[in-house]
């Protein structure tokens, strides 16, 4: 497919596209705004077609500025002869005088805006406070001085143009009229507009205004991300030459939580083909409708038997006996579930497994688990080879990575760490001993299993109270249990004891002085009113 491409492109171009993306680029012709954006179209063009080939088809598409064309033209709004004739349009006459200027700020859309000035617009907002200005040269580090005085970050990017400014718009009239020769159709995939933010009708975007007013107009691309939130949208894969994108949308996903996958289809300095099967395999365990088939057609890979003799293995599943501290969870689960979701078979999660463990052993079942998702995320063979005492630097993290282990780990503890997580915690064992320190207590986990049973007992005594003979058993036993409640001593010191099974019991429930005169209640019916009022069930 990217030959495919590359061949419609070739005509506007003065050197073969593939050649200059792929041979080092000895003249720096990538530099050049035609080149760069011909390129980045060629490229999330036939990485899109490949992603489509093994299965995932998107129920949604957005970009972010050029990439708005690729993902338009995957929709079906051009054939791909049009799309071509666009993007070589817009890069070529965008090859206006150098000069201007651009630069992230380190605020809201809404801060910024107060500071603009003549010459300088918002040329993007990127997340809740990452805002790009543009525009003349001066003004723009003029107002750029300003928010670095306030103690906001700020950084210059590396780009010719002081591009979706008023520099633009000496090339518009003439991007006009090329736009308005082509031929458009409305998308058969939803398309999420960079210009509003908001899911585009097709009357919006088969119209040559809406292109013209892409170029000169600000990207809202985190709008569209929050668009696509409220839509529902719960996986997102970033097709683009690196994971910048993904990045930028987990900002603004922020309090979604651990129920949003962001994955790169590839990543800078990452091996293609890993990264490619990382992301693949994530989406599938997302439920995408992946084929395995298709992706390993050409592979040589084949199903065989498994050997019937005893072989060397390690064990990834979670035991059912807390006590057993089973070492490390599944690098590559065939499903991954939110530890908050209650295995039908019995087996505990995580957090149940915590809650009944002492500091000490949770600390070191934590730590197993952080080692298998850290060599889940860099691709080592076995947690074993992640050095629990190394800074996660030297192990290879860089901020995507430390992004998406945050994740993982929320997603497999039930916890939700802060973003913060692998900069403040900077090794395996510190992560493990601050994941450790949230566990709630055995107290209140005992605490809240004991009131989910008495939401039980309570609906089953109502359920029971007709039968006469059931309402003599369950009130003797009733009676039995408080008893025993009542005189039962403890070992542990201070004012709590714990039972044989490891509950822990607030001691004004062993003094008898502070528990109801059960004695006193002289008839069933009396016992069952004394229940219904102590566990809420009477109006």
């Amino acid at each position: 497919m990217l030959d495919e491409v590359c061949g419609e492109l070739e005509g506007y171009l003065e050197r073969p596209l593939k050649d200059v993306m792929f041979s080092g680029d000895p003249g720096g012709l990538l530099d050049r705004t035609l080149f760069t954006q011909c390129a980045l179209f060629a490229f999330e063009v036939a990485l899109a077609r490949l992603w489509e080939s093994w299965g995932v088809r998107p129920d949604y598409v957005a970009g972010h500025s050029v990439g708005e064309l690729a993902a338009a033209h995957v929709a079906g709004v051009w054939s791909l002869a049009d799309a071509c004739r666009l993007v070589a349009a817009r890069g070529r006459l965008m090859g206006l005088p150098a000069g201007g200027a651009m630069v992230s700020v380190q605020a809201s859309e809404a801060e910024v805006l107060s500071t603009l000035r003549a010459g300088v617009s918002v040329a993007a907002l990127n997340g809740p406070v990452s805002t790009v200005i543009a525009g003349d040269e001066d003004a723009v580090l003029e107002v750029a001085g300003h928010w670095r005085a306030l103690g906001r970050k700020t950084k210059r990017l590396q780009v010719s143009h002081a591009f979706h400014s008023h520099r633009m718009e000496p090339m518009l009239a003439e991007f006009r009229q090329i736009a308005e020769q082509l031929s458009y159709a409305a998308p058969v995939v939803p398309l999420v507009s960079n210009l509003t933010g908001r899911t585009a009708s097709s009357q919006e975007i088969t119209s040559a205004e809406y292109w013209v007013r892409h170029v000169r107009e600000a990207v809202r691309f985190a709008d569209g991300i929050g668009e696509l939130n409220t839509l529902g949208v719960s996986t997102y894969l970033e097709i683009g030459p690196d994971a910048v994108l993904t990045a930028m949308a987990r900002d603004t996903l922020a309090e979604a939580g651990p129920r949003v996958l962001l994955s790169a289809a590839t990543r800078r300095e990452r091996s293609e083909a890993r990264t490619l099967l990382t992301a693949f395999a994530e989406l599938w365990t997302r439920g995408a409708a992946a084929d395995w088939r298709s992706l390993l057609v050409r592979s040589g890979a084949r199903p065989v038997d498994l050997p019937t003799y005893a072989f060397q293995r390690s064990r990834y599943w979670l035991e059912t006996d807390p006590a057993a501290l089973a070492p490390a969870v599944s690098v590559t689960p065939a499903r991954r579930e939110p530890a908050s979701a209650a295995a039908a078979d019995g087996v505990l999660s995580p957090a149940e497994v915590l809650a009944g463990l002492s500091e000490s052993e949770r600390v070191e079942y934590l730590r197993d688990i952080v080692q298998a998702e850290i060599a889940a995320v860099l691709g080592y063979g076995h947690p074993a080879q992640v050095d629990p005492e190394k800074s996660l630097k030297d192990l290879g993290f860089d901020s995507m990575a430390a992004v998406t282990l945050r994740n993982r780990l929320g997603e497999v503890t039930g916890q939700e760490p802060p973003a913060t997580l692998a900069f403040d915690h900077p090794t395996p064992q510190a992560i493990a001993t601050f994941l450790a320190s949230r566990v709630p207590s055995v107290v209140t986990a005992g605490a809240a299993r004991a009131e989910s049973d008495l939401d039980g007992l309570a609906a089953g005594l109502l359920a029971a109270a007709q039968d006469a003979t059931a309402r003599e058993r369950i009130v003797e036993r009733l009676e039995s249990l408080l008893r025993e409640v009542s005189t039962t001593q403890a070992a542990l010191p201070g004012d709590r004891l714990t039972d044989p099974a490891g509950v822990t019991v607030p001691s004004d429930l062993t003094d008898p002085a502070g528990l109801p005169d059960i004695e006193g209640l002289k008839t069933d019916d009396e016992l069952f009113a004394f229940i219904d009022n102590e566990l809420g069930t009477t109006s």
